[in-house]
């Protein structure tokens, strides 16, 4: 015979079935969100069950160090994984740019952002290392002519490399508001990262140059002032000389009336010198 439950007996039953609900409803939210975890421990045992050469290079990095666990970049755990849903990290610097603000927005503007040169280009995703070791052969993937060039030589010679001076140290603001030091992801060169190795030949250059430009100032003027002086006896010469060619030019004119006057002269006693002596002749 079936007994039917009445009101205390469900009454009774109540309590039961709440504790049955909260445990099951606790336990499930448990299984799906997997719980926050320290430094150097995987967000869920289960990353590290098949991915444990990501886990130990990712253990022993600066997001390892910094407690970034792995659904900090592949987002929050599918449950039934892989089966169930993947758990895809898009290779791109947006990526990174909720961590790091300040670093993204200098590669945005920087040459290698307009070339969408993205952050995983250089820099692996799980120990966050170069792709190809050392600094120096992995920017000479892509700038072979660079390399080459002369001034890069003597750097490289010197023991400096690309980084030494295209990526310098530089305060940061992280994302929970503090200060931190940080490569620069401008790639460009500023004049201050010059004058930290060549501090001396700068000013030593700068002054030599100071005193070549006094000096030719000084010679200049004195040229200038000799060039006036030279300048002013030309034309005093000058003048002169029109003086001269307009004192002859009269000397010429009143010599030729003379000459034609003397010659009009003589030639008036000749003729009348002739017609005397004709005249005698006749009467003869």
């Amino acid at each position: 015979m079936i007994r039917r439950f009445s009101t205390r007996d469900w009454l009774a039953l109540l309590p039961v079935a709440i504790i049955l609900m909260l445990v099951l409803a606790f336990g499930g939210t448990a299984a799906a969100a997997p719980a926050a975890t320290p430094a150097g421990q995987t967000s869920s045992p289960t990353c590290e069950t098949c991915h444990a050469v990501e886990t130990a290079a990712w253990q022993a990095s600066t997001h390892g160090a910094a407690g970034a666990t792995c659904e900090s970049c592949h987002g929050e755990y599918k449950e039934g994984h892989p089966a169930g849903g993947t758990m895809t990290l898009p290779m791109e610097s947006e990526t990174c740019q909720t961590c790091h603000a300040s670093t993204f927005a200098d590669w945005e503007n920087s040459s290698h952002g307009d070339e969408n040169v993205d952050c995983f280009d250089c820099h692996k995703a799980h120990d966050q290392g170069l792709r190809i070791e050392p600094q120096e052969k992995l920017c000479s993937a892509c700038h072979t002519k660079e390399e080459t060039q002369l001034a890069h030589n003597v750097h490289g010679i010197s023991g400096i490399n690309c980084v030494s001076c295209h990526m310098s140290p530089q305060t940061v603001k992280a994302a929970d508001g503090s200060t931190k030091s940080a490569s620069s992801h401008q790639f460009t060169v500023a004049s201050n990262i010059c004058a930290g190795c060549h501090s001396g030949d700068i000013h030593s250059e700068t002054a030599t140059k100071a005193a070549q430009r006094s000096t030719l100032a000084e010679e200049t003027a004195k040229y200038a002032a000799e060039q006036g002086k030279r300048i002013g006896e030309l034309e005093t010469e000058l003048n002169a000389s029109r003086q001269q060619v307009k004192d002859l030019r009269n000397l010429a004119v009143v010599s030729m009336g003379l000459t034609l006057g003397i010659g009009g002269a003589m030639g008036l006693i000749v003729g009348v010198a002739a017609a005397t002596l004709v005249s005698r002749r006749k009467q003869q």
